[in-house]
């Protein structure tokens, strides 16, 4: 019988994924409308086509929760998130013409969003769809690519999320790590050019001093402030 092959350390696939998206953004800093666009539909087709297995993974996680909750707090909100940028993204993409009084002259001003590059998002494990997608969203939609640390404390919400996001993402887009409380400091620790987390204060002092140490831009979402 053959020796069982042992599971990638997970600090070393995320160093790989982050050097893979890194490569990535280097190679295309700016993607398209339709890049961007395809990309947040597929977050969208993600959910729908993911619906089932993710009703039973949140029941095992949760004990006993309604189908209709699930799609009411955690699937229907990352699918509304798609549908709005979708409707505004053009626009919101367009340079914006800045007046620069005449102080210069006849030089003109004009605002260009930019992408900020690979993202991390840490999610928490309530609403452990809705909080790890509807920030996708927002980060592809940017022109970003990302990897999301769902929490440990809904294992089977983790297992599911990660295995969908491999059927509708390539690694370079998109991609899913798990691991506990010593892995999402090394997580949080990374060289991200935004990293955001939801979850309580406590943790979030901890993120925000990792990320602090490579001048990384963090979003705190604190206990629903």
């Amino acid at each position: 019988m053959s020796a069982p092959v042992a599971s990638p350390d997970p600090r070393h696939r995320l160093h790989h994924l982050f050097d893979t998206q890194r490569r990535a953004m280097l190679a295309d800093p700016v993607p398209s409308l339709e890049r961007r666009l395809d990309r947040i539909d597929r977050v969208r087709r993600l959910v729908v086509d993911g619906e089932a297995r993710i009703c039973t993974a949140m029941t095992n996680d949760f004990g006993s929760i309604h189908p209709a909750m699930v799609v009411m707090l955690d699937t229907l909100p990352v699918i509304e998130r798609v549908n709005h940028i979708s409707t505004h993204l053009a626009d919101w993409m367009r340079p914006k013409d800045v007046d620069l009084g005449p102080a210069h002259g006849s030089s003109r001003g004009q605002v260009l969003r930019a992408p900020k590059g690979v993202t991390g998002n840490i999610a928490p494990w309530n609403f452990p769809i809705e909080s790890a997608l509807v920030m996708v969203v927002d980060m592809l939609a940017a022109g970003n690519t990302c990897i999301v640390k769902p929490s440990e404390l809904a294992p089977s919400t983790a297992d599911v999320l990660e295995s969908l996001v491999g059927e509708h993402f390539a690694p370079d887009e998109l991609a899913v790590v798990q691991g506990g409380p010593d892995f999402s400091a090394q997580f949080a620790s990374m060289p991200w050019d935004h990293l955001t987390f939801t979850g309580s204060a406590r943790v979030g002092r901890l993120v925000m001093a990792a990320a602090a140490a490579n001048l990384v831009p963090v979003t705190l979402e604190l206990g629903g402030k």
